[in-house]
């Protein structure tokens, strides 16, 4: 309903070489912060309720879907991969950023099997 009410929106396509610009921005940071919070605080509390607690069953839920939505590592690495394939440069790859997003990418994926 929000959505169609304030109209239609458009993806801005970011360059590669913009994304780390973008993301070591202090809001992102900020938004970091605040989601491992959520993470840590939701693992705690369940780990401190009983097996079979229905609080316990929401929160892993909660902390599992939170850690797979968390798209942006893949995305910004496919966009890394495309530009690398698009125009034929390697020079992004000579940076530390795009091996930390490939970090963070298995990172999520990895971290979410213990908790499913």
């Amino acid at each position: 309903v929000v959505g169609h009410a304030s109209g239609a929106h458009r993806a801005v396509e970011k360059h590669a070489s913009e994304l780390k610009a973008q993301l070591l921005r202090p809001a992102v940071a900020l938004y970091a912060a605040g989601f491992v919070v959520w993470v840590c605080v939701g693992l705690l509390v369940a780990r401190s309720r009983p097996t079979g607690s229905k609080v316990r069953g929401l929160l892993l839920g909660a902390t599992a879907g939170s850690l797979a939505g968390c798209m942006l590592f893949v995305t910004v690495v496919s966009r890394y991969v495309r530009h690398t394939i698009q125009y034929q440069d390697t020079e992004l790859w000579q940076d530390w950023f795009p091996y930390f997003m490939i970090f963070g990418a298995v990172f999520m994926g990895l971290s979410n099997i213990r908790i499913m």
